[in-house]
This record gives structure tokens, sequence and C-alpha cells, in this order.
């Protein structure tokens, strides 16, 4: 990876500011002629807030290059929709990636390997020079799969050959393994198949990362939740181990909170170099790429459509792309705060009497996790996922080489 030694030149940076102020023009004329003066004040200081923290970007931050990787995901709830966002944003934005992640294929149990890419995002990556590294991840999360997966030594032999065969054909950069949902008990057994995964990618010419869950203590934390969070979801890394086997590392920092928690930001700062600080004690800064959310969480009351018996209302949390959210915002007449401790700007009102929460990831948010991964000299950034960001992020990668 190449570190680029100064800015863009003086003219690109003008042109990134001009062309953020004529969106920020005519997006809030757009909100002011429809939600009248009140909403026009609002966006019209969301928006320029947002073009000082590009503007103070140019200046408080020196030059630093870093490697740029971005998921799709396949599960949108507007699949279709998404997707062509998605892809637009591919095309619109390839010259500032470096790594496309598409959550494509998965493993069961008996080690079959099923799942595949969207080939407009595989022919726009190819045309760009993207490197193109798919995620394969253990099915839904299911724990009790993947430990018949993991005690089942010809099932993984059978897994890795599938992967290996996928690698060759579609020339590959590598794969990211993203294994979650599993018991800590297992922690030897992934380990054990994520070294015999990683000596056949390597021998045969490929990259391996993995994604990892965070994790802010080696031992299973006191409190009832986040004892729970380490015996079934993050306990199982062995951070020393895997990272020694890895090209990479993806930290997973998001979902800080969540379906089953209080509401609160998807990674606050705070929390983001808690988990860094810890991922540094076993892996070297190099191979540390920080896992950033583009998405928004939202907190409000309704009928679960998955409950099975009883009481179907319930505090729902749902994650939003930055689209949905500035609708929401719009239709809630609801007024963005800044937390200074967190670095997230976030809605807490009232609709028909019942409290709702939005916290936001934004321009203002990736900014702060950029300075942490120049802070701590990482590797790079894995964008979590594609079409859902706040379109001025973008602006932030024009000051910097392609890695």
């Amino acid at each position: 990876m190449s570190y680029k030694s100064s800015f863009l030149a003086h003219k690109g940076n003008l042109l990134a500011i001009q062309n953020c102020w004529r969106n920020t023009a005519d997006y809030v004329g757009l909100m002011g002629r429809r939600g009248g003066k009140q909403m026009l004040l609002k966006l019209n200081i969301l928006k320029f807030n947002k073009l000082i923290i590009i503007f103070s970007l140019f200046i408080a931050m020196k030059a630093f290059a870093f490697e740029n990787l971005v998921y799709t995901w396949r599960g949108f709830p507007n699949e279709i929709a998404q997707g062509l966002i998605a892809i637009n944003d591919l095309k619109d934005h390839s010259a500032q990636i470096d790594i496309l992640s598409s959550q494509a294929f998965h493993i069961n149990e008996k080690g079959t390997v099923y799942g595949s890419l969207n080939p407009q995002m595989v022919q726009i990556a190819k045309a760009a020079n993207i490197k193109i590294m798919p995620l394969v991840g253990n099915g839904n999360f299911d724990r009790n799969l993947t430990h018949l997966f993991l005690t089942d030594s010809a099932a993984q032999d059978r897994a890795i050959n599938s992967i290996l065969q996928l690698c060759k054909q579609n020339n590959f950069y590598g794969v990211q393994i993203d294994f979650e949902g599993m018991s800590f008990m297992d922690r030897d057994a992934f380990t054990h198949f994520y070294q015999k995964i990683s000596g056949v990618l390597h021998q045969n010419g490929f990259k391996i990362s993995i994604a990892l869950i965070p994790m802010l203590t080696d031992a299973a934390p006191a409190n009832s939740y986040l004892k729970a969070r380490y015996e079934g979801w993050s306990g199982v890394y062995d951070y020393k181990t895997l990272a020694k086997y890895s090209d990479f590392v993806t930290l997973m920092a998001y979902d800080q909170h969540g379906s089953i928690s209080t509401p609160g930001p998807m990674a606050g700062i705070s929390w983001d170099e808690t988990i860094i600080q810890y991922a540094l004690k076993y892996i070297p800064a190099d191979k540390v790429s920080l896992g950033i959310p583009w998405h928004s969480g939202y907190w409000y009351t309704d009928k679960d459509l998955n409950a099975a018996n009883g009481n179907p209302f319930h505090a729902i949390s749902v994650d939003l792309a930055y689209k949905d959210m500035v609708r929401i915002l719009k239709d809630k007449n609801a007024v963005l705060r800044w937390d200074d401790e967190d670095k997230i700007h976030y809605a807490i009102y009232r609709s028909n009497f019942l409290y709702e929460y939005i916290f936001v990831e934004d321009a203002a948010s990736f900014k702060a996790k950029l300075e942490l991964v120049k802070k701590y000299k990482l590797r790079g950034i894995s964008n979590w996922c594609l079409g859902e960001e706040d379109p001025a992020v973008w602006n932030f990668f024009k000051l910097f080489a392609k890695s």
C-alpha cells in the first residue's frame, strides 16, 4: 500500500467545496419549498455544518492514504431499488474504492458453498481495477449448524476446495471470512479452520481477511448483556492467531447499539477508540481496517411481525439508509443535535406521544472515525455498506490518492 505525500491540487479542493455548496443549495431549496421556512432553516444548518466539516478537513488533516473497502449487502428490504443505488454509487465513485466485498457466498454445515456475485458490479469493478474480495459467511449465523461444520474435517476440506476454485475461476483478489454468531466454546475449532483455509489460499496466491466482532476485554464482562454477547458472539475470535494468518482484518466497529439494546449510536467515537486500542494489543496497525457504519439507527414502537405469540407490540430498531433518515426527520419535523462526546448527530422526538430515537451516521461522524484511522495509523477502512451512505462522505476520499 502506497501513501500519498500531499493533498490533491488546490483546484481540486476548491471544486470539491464548490460542488458541496451547490448540492447544499439545491437540497435546501427543495426541502424549503416542500417543508416551509422552519425545515429550510434546519436543513440549511445541517448542510452548512457539513460544508464546514469538509472544509475543516482540508485545513486540519495532514495528508494520509488509506485502503478503502466497501461492502455490498444482499438483504435490503427493497433489494432492487437499493441495489440500483449501490450500483450507481460504484460507477460514480470507483476511483475512490480499492476493494469491493459483497455478501455473496455462504457455507452450510456439510461444507457446500453457495451464492453468487452481482455480474454488473463485477463488470464495473474489473473495469475500474477494483479488487474483488467477496465475503464467505456461515449461512444465517446459525450457531448449532456452524458447530457441526467446525467439527467436521471433511466438510471443511470440501468448502476450502470450493472457495479456492471460485477464486481461480473468477480471478478474485481473495476472500473475507465472515463467520458470526458462534459460541466462544468453538474458539479453537474456528481458529483451526481459519488456519487451514489461509494456508491453501496463500499457497495459491490469493489473499485472505477476516471480519472480527469488536471486543473490549480478554474475559467475559460482568454485565449480563455484554457477557452474553461475549459468550455467543465475540469471544470466539483469537485475535492474535487469526491476525497472524490474515493479510488484514476488518474490525466490525458497528452495532454498538441495536435491536436488543437501548437506543444509542451505531458506533460512538469513544467506543470505537476503546475497541481499536484493544485490537492493537494483538494485531499490527497496518493489518487493521476499521469497520465504519454508513447506516443510521432508528428506534420506535410498532408491531413486531415476527412475534410468535403474546403482545406483538415492542420497541423496534431498524437500520436506515441516509436518504431514509433524512425523509423521516422531515416527516417528523425533528431537530438534530450533536453529541460531542460520541461525535454523532441524534434526534429524540415525540410521535403520537411516544418517543422515537434516531442516531445518525453522516459526514460528521465519518470524519471523526477517519481521525482515529489517522491517529492510530491503521491500514484503512471497511464501510458497511454501499448505497446507505451520506453522499457527502465521498468528498473526503477526493482528498487522497487511491491506495
